[in-house]
């Protein structure tokens, strides 16, 4: 059998928790072979608190995260019964279903271009500074000049 991608329901605001949980479980149980990647879609936003920028993580889906894992007993037992785990999306109770490498790389696209963006602003912002600061030393030299 191989591994699929699933997503599964947690309680909003506990992502990392149960992500961290997982992990902790599966080394625990020693099942590193059925269980892989785990994603919490996130993406950097900058907000203005108290007239200040601060940059932030925002998640896509709260409550939402992929994992790629070989459904077994085991495994979906494992994520089942994980503390904040609401269950898993699609399927039915008894099985999951897995969603489709397809749904998976757009998600990741979507999440690639996300960071790309947050680069090419955070590079933006520095050249600005930057200009900024050359006009304010122009200026000054001109003023000693004088």
């Amino acid at each position: 059998m191989s591994k699929n991608w699933f997503v599964i329901h947690a309680r909003s605001g506990y992502e990392a928790k149960v992500k961290l949980a997982i992990e902790e479980a599966v080394a625990r149980e020693g099942i590193e072979d059925l269980v892989g990647e785990i994603l919490i879609p996130t993406e950097q936003v900058v907000e203005l608190k108290g007239g200040k920028k601060k940059e932030t993580e925002r998640k896509f889906f709260p409550g939402y995260m992929l994992i790629k894992m070989e459904l077994t007993e085991p495994s979906w037992l494992l994520v089942k019964n994980t503390n904040n785990v609401i269950g898993f999306i699609g399927g039915s109770s008894g099985k999951p279903s897995p969603i489709t490498q397809r749904e998976v790389d757009k998600f990741l696209l979507v999440f690639k271009r996300e960071q790309i963006n947050l680069n090419l602003r955070l590079h933006f912002n520095l050249v600005k500074k930057f200009l900024l600061l050359m006009v304010h030393l122009m200026s000054l030299m001109q003023l000693l000049k004088v």
